[in-house]
């Protein structure tokens, strides 16, 4: 077929409806993304100096569950406030600052106070990777 990254990428990402899982396939390390219907954008992350550690459950969350529990609306000052928090991760992560990406990660209003319910056993891991001395947790998956 002879694509282009750029067109794999924007394919593979008209399929899913989001860029997460391509652009990590694609251009390998910490990416981070926007789609749209005739174009998509990433930017790679250079140098992510850190170790993440994983916790997958012994049960599957549907992604349709994970999206059924999200809000259809969020009030405008909750966007302004959700996207700061956004922007300020991707700052501190691009600058290494692990210890502000952590507390940025604390602060999502976004998907994670939604779908906490949906993985009961997030804040024993939250508190034990807290005690552990882990900069911040995430609960992964889903999509947009």
């Amino acid at each position: 077929l002879q694509l282009s990254e750029s067109d794999k990428l924007h394919l593979a990402s008209l399929e899913e409806g989001h860029p997460d899982n391509a652009a990590a396939s694609l251009a390998g390390g910490l990416v981070i993304g926007l789609h749209e219907e005739d174009e998509t954008h990433i930017v790679r992350v250079a140098e992510a100096d850190i170790d993440v550690v994983a916790v997958i459950p012994f049960y599957e969350v549907l992604t349709r569950d994970a999206r059924d529990v999200l809000p259809k609306e969020l009030p405008y000052r909750h966007a302004v406030k959700a996207s700061a928090v956004s922007n300020l991760l991707v700052a501190a992560i691009m600058s290494n600052d692990w210890a502000l990406a952590g507390k940025m990660m604390r602060k999502d209003i976004l998907h994670q106070p939604y779908r906490a319910m949906l993985v009961p056993e997030l804040s024993k891991v939250e508190h034990a990777a807290e005690m552990k001395g882990a900069y911040g947790t995430a609960l992964s998956g889903a999509g947009p």
